[in-house]
């Protein structure tokens, strides 16, 4: 511990930001000091019964694992207690200031407008836009600290640095309101951003700069503007984000390509990026004679303004900040320790920014560097396998290695991972040599007119590589398991899987201890190791939820068996629902395709996501329309798309049902060969399940609700069963009438439509006849998508008051 404090005041300095995170207040912080010295009075007068004891049981094992990695390293009770009660005061300390700032903020949160004063931190440009972040703020006269984020119609007229003056309503970032929903408040909160400012008006900019960072960000904005002029449009989005870590460009699918191909790490600016250039120069000004001074003096300012250039995202500075410190053990001749320099990185990058230890990048960044130089040492250590005879061997286990113990964060944030990937990596990792110096030189081109020839070539071998990253990821997706979308896996699921593996691979060395390639097998038993534990802790419940997508509607239902049914699935006041609700939703369950999607009727409000999912190809095996005497051009058009998507098509009418292995639908409603309006004809569906019973009825209203009425009486009502009732049409004033409440009277109500629409849904006089009928009323304009868990006991989850 002498040689290390850095990594065991970083183990303090989380448990005392989560501590901070989880209980807020003076009160709090004083329960943390307190803890912290009892702590350490107990090891220093070395009483204190259970705790000594467990004490000296820690230590012991610290002392084996430290033995392994380092041979004659020893931890001591005291020295580690001294510095893991400074870590966890420290942390606890910076995280209570951060809370201030937050609290503070929260003042100002209100329908009022302020006048907000600040120092311009960082500008995004975009085609009719601009998003601006200030710092040094001062609001309606008075210090704040934290940054806010400002969306202005035009590009403010000054530079970087300058001081700008608004005047706007302060607004908190909203939690997503469906499973699967982008978390803006903590990508925001992890870039030091802790609010917005809505309807702001410019009132004045004055004059001031940081030089260096105004020139980085013209410098950049001119390279990218370059790249998008001279690069292929399906490519330059890519080669952006390669070169200059700005995201903006990429489009939804090429995001998820490289997801899918398990490379999407290569879209951010980090270690790779950082050794190529930093460490880069300085082995070229070694090999060329020059002395240690020269050659790290002249690295360090192009790490550090590349780091600047290309954003300082977390995994950037993560790895400026080790190259520095690699460079200057060079100098002075020290040894370069990686644990120590990883655990320096994230103290300084928490300490600026406490919200950064829930940020993605922050913790696969360091999940990443974690497994490379801690724990494969460790475990080559003890399966005693000996590096540099085999490099693709190495890189091989050491890529298997990183997805093993990455796992329960690709789960935490994008709910599946790529078994592929660390094949893939082996040819796309040797390629980023090549590549992003050519990137980097493309758009440098801009300032060297006379090269631009041979800027022009680099551009198109560039173009080459990227083709041929998009086929590898292509062929990769066409092979079973090569992605597997598990679903959403939480901090308990993370724990419990550490756990598992460890007894796994204990139970594996201990077997074949003698075996001398027992460490050739180390990947293939770890992989399946966690495999199965994420199968058998998958999501087998009977769930139906009414996904929140504004003014329209979109149902999924999923079985005990593992069946997923949808029920329309569309929007007319947000776009691209099918790319940003309901396949986020879809990959939150670990749902990687749907059996049966039911169609009640062909309004945009209920079609535009399913449309967009079929235009991807997403797998729909079985989509199910209401039989119409005449088919309009818009079904036309989808029956088509599902055609080519290869989905099944069957028409149903009144009195049809669909079987599920647990459950089964029941068509309520239209009769056969119906014809007029959309929303008399909407597919009424009975969905019976074991315990409830779910009626879903479209947009249907008026007549058409009356003649459902008529045939809806003709089904048993099981009084022991919950009654859920899908409020028709969005809460119209023309539906749901006391006569429907009285033949089907509901326990529960859900009505889905967008806040403030100018159609006036839900109407006040359809609520009242619903709270008359003694049901709960759950609405996605207020709690967001709304998940009902149908065991014996029916549990209603709203993801919160979100809009």
């Amino acid at each position: 511990m002498n040689k290390r404090p850095l990594p065991c005041a970083l183990a303090g300095f989380v448990l005392g930001e989560v501590w901070m995170w989880q209980f807020h207040g003076t009160a709090a912080l004083a329960a943390l000091c307190l803890a912290a010295i009892i702590c350490f009075v107990i090891v220093v007068l070395k009483k204190g019964g259970f705790f000594m004891s467990a004490t000296s049981q820690s230590m012991s094992l610290l002392n084996t694992l430290a033995a392994t990695y380092n041979p004659g390293m020893r931890l001591r009770p005291l020295p580690v207690m001294v510095v893991l009660c400074a870590g966890l005061l420290a942390g606890g300390f910076r995280c209570h200031i951060w809370n201030e700032y937050k609290d503070n903020l929260n003042l100002y949160i209100n329908d009022r407008k302020c006048i907000i004063e600040g120092q311009v931190d960082n500008m995004i440009e975009k085609e009719y836009s601009c998003s601006v972040v200030i710092d040094r703020l001062q609001i309606n006269g008075s210090r704040q600290g934290g940054k806010l984020l400002i969306y202005l119609d035009e590009k403010p007229n000054g530079p970087i640095g300058s001081y700008m003056k608004v005047k706007g309503r302060i607004d908190s970032f909203p939690y997503p309101a469906n499973p699967g929903g982008f978390h803006q408040k903590s990508y925001e909160e992890g870039r030091g951003v802790l609010a917005v400012v809505k309807e702001a008006e410019l009132v004045e900019v004055r004059f001031g700069s940081f030089l260096i960072k105004d020139g980085l960000y013209k410098i950049r904005q001119k390279a990218i503007d370059y790249i998008r002029k001279h690069m292929k449009e399906e490519y330059s989005g890519i080669g952006i984000a390669m070169a200059y870590g700005e995201k903006d460009y990429l489009t939804e699918e090429q995001k998820q390509l490289y997801e899918f191909g398990g490379i999407s790490h290569v879209l951010a600016v980090s270690g790779l990026h950082m050794s190529l250039l930093g460490a880069g120069i300085y082995k070229l000004l070694r090999k060329a004679g020059l002395g240690y001074a020269i050659s790290v003096t002249a690295s360090f300012p192009c790490i550090l303004l590349y780091a600047i250039m290309s954003g300082m995202s977390s995994s950037c500075l993560r790895a400026a900040i080790m190259l520095c410190i690699y460079l200057i053990a060079e100098l002075k001749g020290y040894y370069y320790d990686l644990p120590s320099a990883l655990s320096f990185a994230a103290l300084w990058l928490l300490y600026e920014i406490p919200a950064r230890l829930f940020d993605s990048g922050f913790l696969l960044s360091f999940g990443a560097m974690i497994s490379v130089g801690i724990i494969c040492p460790f475990l080559f250590s003890v399966f005693q396998y000996k590096t540099g005879h085999n490099r693709l061997r190495d890189s091989m286990i050491t890529g298997g290695l990183i997805i093993v113990f990455t796992l329960p964060l690709s789960l935490y944030f994008f709910y599946g991972f790529s078994v592929a990937g660390f094949l893939l990596n082996l040819v796309v990792i040797p390629l980023m040599t090549f590549l992003v110096p050519l990137l980097f030189a493309g758009g440098m081109g801009c300032f060297f007119l006379v090269l631009e020839p041979l800027v022009h070539i680099g551009i198109r071998l560039s173009e080459w590589i990227l083709k041929l990253y998009d086929i590898l990821c292509q062929t990769a997706q066409k092979f079973p398991l090569s992605y597997l979308q598990a679903g959403y896996r939480g901090p308990l699921f993370a724990l419990a899987y550490y756990l598992f593996l460890c007894c796994g691979i204990l139970v594996f060395y201990l077997i074949f201890k003698k075996w001398k390639k027992k460490a050739y097998f180390m990947i293939p038993v770890m992989l399946f190791c966690g495999s199965v534990f994420v199968h058998c802790t998958g999501r087998n419940d009977c769930f139906l939820t009414m996904l929140d997508v504004g003014q329209g509607d979109g149902i999924l239902y999923h079985t005990e068996y593992g069946e997923v049914c949808m029920i329309d699935g569309g929007s007319t006041s947000e776009r691209n629902i099918g790319q940003y609700v309901i396949r986020p939703a879809l990959e939150y369950y670990g749902i990687q395709h749907v059996d049966y999607w039911f169609l009640s009727h062909m309004d945009e409000d209920h079609v535009s996501g399913l449309k967009e999912l079929l235009k991807s190809g997403y797998p729909v095996n079985h989509l199910i329309l209401p039989i119409r005497k005449e088919k309009s051009d818009k079904q036309l058009e989808l029956e088509e798309l599902a055609r080519i998507n290869n989905t099944k098509l069957f028409y149903i009418k009144q009195g049809d049902k669909v079987k599920l292995k647990d459950s089964i639908f029941y068509c309520v409603y239209p009769k056969n060969n119906n014809t007029g309006d959309e929303n008399q004809n909407s597919m009424v569906l009975l969905l019976n399940t074991r315990h409830q019973q779910i009626l879903l009825t479209g947009d249907v209203e008026k007549e058409g609700e009356n003649e459902m009425i008529r045939h809806l009486k003709r089904y048993s009502m099981d009084k022991d069963k919950e009654q859920i009732l899908k409020v028709g049409h969005h809460g119209s004033a023309n539906g749901t009438k006391e006569e429907l409440l009285k033949t089907f009277v509901p326990d529960a109500a859900l009505i889905s439509c967008e806040a403030e629409n100018h159609y006036g849904h839900p109407a006040k006089e359809t609520v009242q006849r619903i709270q008359k009928s003694g049901s709960k009323i759950f609405y996605t304009m207020y709690h967001g998508a709304v998940e009902i868990r149908l065991g014996k006991e029916t549990s209603y989850l709203g993801y919160g008051m979100v809009k």
